[in-house]
């Protein structure tokens, strides 16, 4: 009887994973693929592991985002083909780091983090994330824009970024990343605790 209850919880998880994948597409037309294109099968391995998809837009200034409570990713709309499956996939790294973005977050509600802590701390996890975006990236986004014809002005305007050092990014003016989003984030919400 164990391999029939498997089965079928194997394709109950397989099925709310298609039917996120299928609703990403349906919100998001400006991401629409064809069933056995290879973008869906890496966004169909992404919902696989439990992450679930909203079409609530991302918090400003993000182009994209995930929420930690809910682990599921969220894609502003309107964007091109290529930032809208850039911003999805690298969500799907980022959301990889819930934990510790969990931890860092207790952290600052304990009162244990400045402000400047908190947005290091963070984009610490988030340069990381970066970091194995950019291998995902190399071996099989980038190659597939090329294959299809697809732009890669967004993919080297990211590449770049990324591959610039943690330093340098901690270095940027507070009206840009990760100033204005960390740094907004814990003004908002924990300057006060």
């Amino acid at each position: 009887m164990k391999p029939l209850i498997l089965t079928v919880c194997v394709f109950l998880m397989t099925s709310c994973s298609e039917d996120n994948c299928t609703r990403m597409l349906k919100d998001r037309s400006e991401m629409r693929v064809e069933a056995k294109d290879p973008l869906r099968s890496h966004a169909q391995k992404v919902f696989d592991r439990g992450i679930g998809w909203s079409n609530d837009a991302p918090p400003e200034p993000a182009e994209a985002s995930f929420s930690i409570e809910k682990q599921v990713i969220m894609v502003k709309k309107g964007m091109s083909f290529e930032k809208a499956w850039i911003g999805f996939f690298f969500e799907s790294f980022n959301i990889g780091h819930s934990g510790e973005f969990r931890e860092i977050y207790e952290k600052a509600l304990e009162g244990k983090l400045s402000r400047e802590e908190w947005v290091r701390e963070n984009t610490m996890v988030e340069y990381r994330a970066a970091q194995e975006f950019l291998t995902f990236s190399d071996s099989f986004l980038e190659p597939y824009f090329r294959l299809n014809g697809k732009s890669i002005e967004e993919i080297e305007t990211i590449h770049f970024k990324y591959r610039s050092s943690f330093e340098s990014w901690m270095a940027s003016p507070e009206d840009s990343y990760p100033w204005n989003y960390w740094g907004k984030y814990y003004d908002t919400y924990l300057k006060e605790r």
